[in-house]
């Protein structure tokens, strides 16, 4: 091997190793092309904690203060783009097909949402929003579970306060029935809130036992997994969907090759659970 080349492994070794780190802790997929990008991000927690450089943060990841860390620099690690009413076509089905079919169950059966890399809030709020124009009783019998790995932006999600240029894609009536004006913005109404509850949770470690959701949106959080991972998901989300029940994903995403026999297609990156 040339000297170069042990050099350029030599400098890419704290790299590689966070990698690992980020990928057992949490599944998630960093190519080598990414190196820049690691170190951007975990800067602040680097300074924030003393550490002298990548190695020795890395250091205290893998030590004794390992545990508390870990939540940190996974937030940092995390991407946590959204908005409300992304990708609308999924919400005009949810409105148009999904509810209506779920509302003429019988009387008192839940109706239950799971939105899976939940992020700030935006999209459960967004769910809310269309069960709660579907009637007062669709409303009362929905509830969504928000979750998300990222300890912060959960934080962020109980607050359910927005800035008013994160409120652009709600209709002025929903913004007027659904939240009240702050100094900094718009924050949810109490009847709304009520109908949204948030948990943190790992995609790749266990799931609650025993739940089943009738709608699952999973929407650019896949693609942040290797192929294996990603297989493994669809199967649990096949096992976490009550039958015939529903999958939102991401523009960007597909169903992997060797789960498409679980699934149905029901629209653009939309599917229904197949028994």
């Amino acid at each position: 091997m040339s000297i170069v080349r042990s050099r350029r492994r030599q400098d890419n070794a704290p790299f590689e190793r966070a990698a690992r780190i980020i990928r057992k802790a949490a599944g998630i997929a960093l190519s080598p092309a990414k190196s820049s990008l690691i170190l951007s991000r975990l800067n602040k927690r680097i300074i924030a904690t003393g550490s002298a450089d990548l190695t020795g943060y890395l250091d205290l990841i893998e030590g004794p203060e390992g545990e508390a860390e870990m939540p940190f620099m996974i937030s940092a690690l995390t991407t946590n783009v959204t908005h409300f009413f992304r990708e609308r076509h999924h919400f005009e089905t949810l409105e148009r097909q999904v509810l209506p079919e779920l509302a003429n169950r019988p009387s008192g059966q839940p109706i239950r949402i799971w939105s899976a890399g939940c992020s700030s809030g935006q999209e459960a709020y967004s769910v809310a929003m269309i069960a709660h124009a579907a009637g007062a009783r669709t409303a009362e019998a929905t509830h969504i579970h928000g979750t998300d790995i990222d300890h912060s932006i959960l934080d962020r999600a109980r607050m359910a306060e927005y800035s008013a240029a994160e409120m652009e894609n709600i209709p002025r009536a929903m913004i007027f029935e659904h939240f009240h004006k702050t100094p900094t913005g718009y924050k949810v109404r109490g009847p709304l809130a009520r109908m949204v509850s948030f948990d943190r949770m790992n995609l790749v470690a266990a799931w609650p036992a025993g739940i089943r959701y009738d709608v699952i949106f999973c929407r650019n959080v896949v693609i942040y997994f290797d192929a294996a991972t990603q297989a493994e998901l669809w199967r649990r989300f096949h096992q976490a969907l009550s039958p015939g029940g529903w999958l939102f994903i991401g523009h960007s995403e597909r169903i992997a090759p060797e789960a498409q026999n679980l699934f149905n297609c029901a629209g653009i990156t939309t599917y229904r659970q197949r028994s």
